[in-house]
């Protein structure tokens, strides 16, 4: 078990029995269209929905990061699939301003 609040925290793999058998999901980053990180390795989660809680977690540290390293309109999107076709896109738009 986890301590404290972190056992309840959607952004983290649940404790699972060694023995159960989970689905393996994949996680493809895009930025404008290009693939920016290809998931060779996956990760395990208990559900499709606990997959995309995983990458909606994610989103924000990798907005932050495309941001700083682009000045102009950004796309990125996070692919998720079970390795054989995509389940879930999750997509976001970062626009800079200057005034």
């Amino acid at each position: 078990m986890l301590p404290g609040n972190l056992a309840h925290s959607g952004c983290l793999h649940p404790a699972i029995p060694e023995l159960a058998v989970m689905p393996r999901f994949y996680f493809q980053q895009y930025v404008n269209g290009r693939l920016l990180a290809r998931d060779q390795r996956g990760r395990e989660f208990g559900s499709v929905d606990e997959a995309c809680t995983y990458a909606l977690c994610r989103a924000p540290g990798i907005l932050r990061k495309t941001l700083r390293s682009s000045a102009k309109d950004t796309f990125v999107s996070t692919a998720i699939s079970d390795g054989k076709r995509t389940l879930y896109i999750i997509r976001g738009k970062i626009t800079s301003e200057k005034q």
